[in-house]
């Protein structure tokens, strides 16, 4: 299949949501590798909860169009930000960097403390680790950890299972996730599981067949298969 035009495959989408068990709500903890945890909240959108709804949708759906879409919407003076704006326009920075890396960012990233977990997800992620400490209280920071798929060097079956576990719980919190359903595809394409690959790569190509990683990410699963 070509990379232009063999992804549409016209093939029938067999593909049955992803379940896993509900999320119960906890406090905020510090775990002891100083780590916050933040509380799960009536809120599904949690620490950004006072952020424009669209706006996080947008990052939550993370392929090139939509994040950019959200920077867009975001855009006002630096000293009108607040603390959860910049960390999720630092967070939209991130997964714009790992999982398209063609693609240029092109608004300002501003520095963030440090100490929240979805900055702490991306250091880990960009070190080439899993990082099980953020307490996935919502989706971009269960789904998070999950983009070490894109920079481990190599995947062992502990890994595989961690992100198998996330990406999971991801999907019932924001199941048409671009990012979500690619990071699926990647993970069974992975572990050679490539019917299950092409159900997720499906997915995320209906929503963003212009994103590239994607195209020819899917190309190849549907040659496979």
């Amino acid at each position: 299949f070509s990379v232009f035009t063999g992804c549409a495959s016209g093939k029938k989408d067999e593909a049955s949501d992803l379940t896993a068990p509900a999320v119960s709500e906890t406090p905020i903890t510090i775990d002891n590798t100083g780590s916050t945890k933040l509380p799960g909240t009536g809120n599904r959108k949690g620490y950004f909860g006072k952020i424009d709804e669209s706006i996080v949708n947008d990052v939550e759906n993370g392929d090139p169009a939509s994040i950019k879409r959200a920077m867009s919407k975001l855009r006002k003076n630096e000293a009108d930000y607040t603390e959860n704006e910049k960390v999720l326009i630092s967070v939209a920075a991130s997964i714009m960097e790992i999982a398209w890396e063609t693609e240029k960012v092109d608004w300002t990233v501003y520095a963030v403390d440090a100490s929240n977990p979805y900055t702490g997800a991306v250091k880990s992620v960009r070190s080439g680790v899993f990082d099980s400490s953020t307490g996935n209280s919502d989706f971009l920071s269960t789904i998070l950890p999950c983009m070490v798929l894109f920079t481990a060097i190599k995947t062992n079956d502990k890994l595989l299972s961690q992100c198998e576990a996330s990406i999971k719980l991801a999907l019932t919190k924001s199941p048409d996730s671009v990012l979500g359903n690619y990071l699926a595809g990647i993970l069974y394409e992975k572990k050679g599981d490539y019917k299950t690959s092409e159900l997720y790569l499906k997915k995320a190509y209906d929503k963003s067949s212009d994103t590239m990683q994607i195209c020819i990410l899917y190309s190849k699963v549907l040659s496979t298969n």
